[in-house]
Formats: structure tokens, C-alpha cells, sequence
């Protein structure tokens, strides 16, 4: 606690949510030139992280990025998707950004970190994988996320929703499926996504004998 009040200047970090103080501390901690305070913030974060503590495993994460080695920031990736997948929003936030920066070509890379966040419960992840996917092209990368995009459908993400629609309608490497794509921009549009009120209009009413979803005939 010492530590990191000192590392953040704590009078400047008060009065926000729990997420965004993670944000201010691990900001100020990146900035910070202090190398002796650093290496102390480490030892810190390091027991934390070592004894499961998601939080403590993102601002390790931060402390490494302040050292500007390359390898610093792949272990600060790793760490920021292991804090992800201990239920930290930020770390999550933070890992998809760092790989975009890491890979700014790789396009997949990008991806796969985005569902990962997303099926750590990112819920602004499942948005931007959807979106990506929806303004790039990713044959095979699209279907392999499939089952990602339908468990945040489920969970109310509208912009899944009408990617899965969208990929039911024979793009992105899955079979065409005229059912599943009206039920999923359906979905979309019940969730408040216009597109996919509009897509379902046009497209018509799901046959009145359901068959399997294009995601069920891979399985």
C-alpha cells in the first residue's frame, strides 16, 4: 500500500471507482523514473500476484513496462492476461491494447487476445472483437471465434449477435444458415443494434421449422 500511493501520488489518484484507481496507479507507475521505487513496487506486486491476487498481477505488469525492454513487454502481456483471466477489467483493457502495440500487423494475434478478454468477462472486448471482425476479413480466425461471439450473444452483447448473424449468412469460412442469421439479428436487434432490426426485415421470417445453427453443425 505504501508502495503504491507513493508510485501513484495517491492525492492525485482519490475520489475515482475501484477500476479506474487501478488505472491512475498503473499509469503513474509506468511514468515513473524511479528506478529504487520501482524495484520495490515489484517485490510487492510480485507476492501479491504470486498469492492470486489479479490486481497485483496487472500493476507488476505496469512496472515492467516502464523499462522499456522489449522482453519486459511481452511478460508484461503475459501478465496482464494472466490478471484478465483472474476476473481484473483492466488487466484485460490492458492486454488487448499492449498487443496492438506489440503486433500492429497481426492482425489475428489481436484477435485471439480480444477473445480471450472477452471470455474472461471484458464485456467491451466481445464489442470490439465483434466490430473487427465486422470491418476486416478473417476467414477461419471468424469461425474458430464462433463459439465466443455466441456465448456473448448470449450474454447481451448485440454487436456478437449480429456478427454471428452476419457469418450465418455464409461468410467468414461458415455454411449459410438463413434461420440462424434472422434469430441472431434478431437477437441483435433486440438488444439494440439498428443494423440488425434492418437486417432481419429484409432477410424475412426464420422458416417455421428450425434447423441446427451454422455454429452447431461444426460441432
Amino acid at each position: 500500500i505504501v508502495v503504491t500511493s507513493r508510485s501513484a501520488k495517491k492525492a492525485v489518484c482519490t475520489g475515482y471507482t475501484l477500476d479506474k484507481w487501478q488505472d491512475c496507479v498503473e499509469n503513474a507507475l509506468r511514468a515513473n523514473p524511479d528506478k529504487e521505487l520501482l524495484a520495490q513496487a515489484q517485490r510487492v506486486f510480485t507476492q501479491a500476484c504470486d498469492a492470486g491476487d489479479a490486481a497485483g498481477c496487472s500493476m507488476l505488469a505496469s512496472t515492467k513496462l516502464s523499462a522499456g525492454d522489449p522482453r519486459d513487454r511481452l511478460a508484461a502481456l503475459t501478465l496482464f492476461r494472466r490478471a484478465c483471466r483472474g476476473g481484473n477489467s483492466p488487466a484485460c483493457a490492458s492486454a488487448v491494447s499492449l498487443s496492438e502495440e506489440i503486433y500492429p500487423t497481426n492482425k489475428s494475434t489481436v484477435l485471439y487476445v480480444l477473445a480471450f478478454s472477452c471470455r474472461s468477462g471484458h464485456r467491451s472486448a466481445c464489442v470490439d472483437l465483434a466490430i473487427k471482425l465486422r470491418t476486416g476479413s478473417y476467414p477461419g480466425v471468424a469461425a474458430d471465434l464462433a463459439a465466443t461471439l455466441d456465448t456473448a450473444c448470449k450474454s447481451g452483447v448485440g454487436h456478437a449477435c449480429f456478427e454471428l448473424g452476419r457469418m450465418n449468412e455464409g461468410r467468414e469460412g461458415l455454411p449459410r444458415d438463413h434461420f440462424a442469421a434472422v434469430l441472431r439479428f434478431q437477437q441483435a436487434c433486440a438488444y439494440g443494434i439498428k443494423e440488425g432490426c434492418q437486417r432481419s426485415l429484409t432477410l424475412g421470417n426464420p422458416p417455421a421449422s428450425p434447423r441446427p445453427t451454422a455454429l452447431s453443425a461444426r460441432r
